[in-house]
């Protein structure tokens, strides 16, 4: 019975700490996007010690260029995005416009 107190008392924590933060997927488009991603996830980082604390943000980066898959260096490995989060697209029919 204590077991299930502490279990649940754990949830009960984890449900304050996350408190005011809803299921969120974060989009970006491009190279600014990918900047304020970043910083974005800085700053999870910085307040939860971990983007693995805070479960319920998911995020995504669409860009037309290769380079998104290589790190930022001017964030923290943990801040850059891995590449199942990154979708490297190409337009086509740009020169018709």
């Amino acid at each position: 019975m204590a077991r299930e107190n502490s279990t649940s008392g754990a949830v009960r924590a984890e449900d304050q700490r996350l408190r005011g933060i809803s299921r969120s997927l974060l989009i970006a488009v491009g190279g600014t996007g990918h900047r304020v991603l970043l910083d974005i996830r800085q700053r999870m980082i910085q307040k939860y010690g971990s983007t693995d604390h805070v479960p319920i943000v998911s995020y995504l980066l669409l860009d037309t260029d290769e380079a998104i898959f290589t790190s930022n260096p001017n964030f923290s490995e943990a801040a850059n995005l891995p590449s199942a989060d990154k979708i490297h697209t190409s337009v086509h029919g740009v020169d018709q416009l």
